[in-house]
């Protein structure tokens, strides 16, 4: 007889420690997909807010960074400008920005949509400068 209560005790043990280490692991798992979660805040995608913004002719869009702020994105309507395809030598001549297509070039299009980042070239005083836009 006490055979058999020392088995149920034992059985109840190991089921209360194997309870303990699922618990554990779930906690743990928890606790890594919080720390890599990404620390960038995005305002939430808005599906009528595009349909609205795409009947007007603008691009709906995610920016790459709000007033300076890298860790934060929101989501907007970048409307086309008139000027767009105009030749410039500099930023001032546009309504957006200047582009040129490499560092060499003496002259650049005015562009009718601009994307946030630091990945064009953009013209100023007559040359190519490496150009970066946070919105």
């Amino acid at each position: 007889m006490n055979s058999l209560k020392g088995d149920k005790h034992t059985d109840w043990i190991k089921m209360k420690t194997r309870l303990l280490i699922i618990s554990i692991a779930v906690i743990v798992a928890m606790i890594v997909t919080i720390m890599s979660a990404s620390y960038l805040t995005y305002e939430p995608y808005n599906p009528l807010e595009k349909i609205a913004c795409e009947n007007k002719g603008g691009i709906y869009d995610l920016d790459h960074g709000t007033g300076g702020r890298d860790d934060i994105r929101t989501w907007y309507c970048q409307m086309p400008v008139s000027d767009e395809g105009k030749e410039c030598t500099d930023s001032s001549q546009c309504i957006e920005i200047c582009i040129a297509e490499n560092e060499m070039d003496a002259t650049g299009m005015c562009t009718g949509y601009y994307n946030a980042g630091c990945y064009f070239w953009e013209m100023r005083n007559d040359k190519a400068h490496e150009g970066c836009i946070l919105n």
